[in-house]
């Protein structure tokens, strides 16, 4: 159940980044980039915490309006595809 969770917080992240890419929604964003940072130092010598950690510090970049273009659409995929995963094919 936290899995899924934590997969469903991964995709709205996901589309707050989205909205942060098109000039919207910046206290949405940094929300969410504060719980992927928080959330990456329960899980961090895993691999994948590095990932969300390098996330959420993008996002409060981006919310400072520091972009690095592709990079941002990187982590959108990134997110999506972990929450989608951590939905959909979590054990019970």
């Amino acid at each position: 159940m936290v899995v899924r969770l934590l997969g469903l917080l991964d995709l709205v992240a996901a589309v707050s980044l989205i909205f942060l890419i098109s000039g919207r929604g910046e206290i949405f964003a940094l929300i969410f980039a504060l719980y992927l940072l928080i959330k990456s130092l329960f899980f961090l010598p895993d691999f994948s915490s590095f990932l969300d950690l390098f996330s959420g510090f993008y996002i409060s970049l981006l919310v400072l309006g520091i972009s690095f273009g592709l990079l941002g659409w990187l982590f959108v995929v990134w997110l999506a595809q972990k929450g989608i995963f951590s939905l959909f094919f979590s054990p019970n």
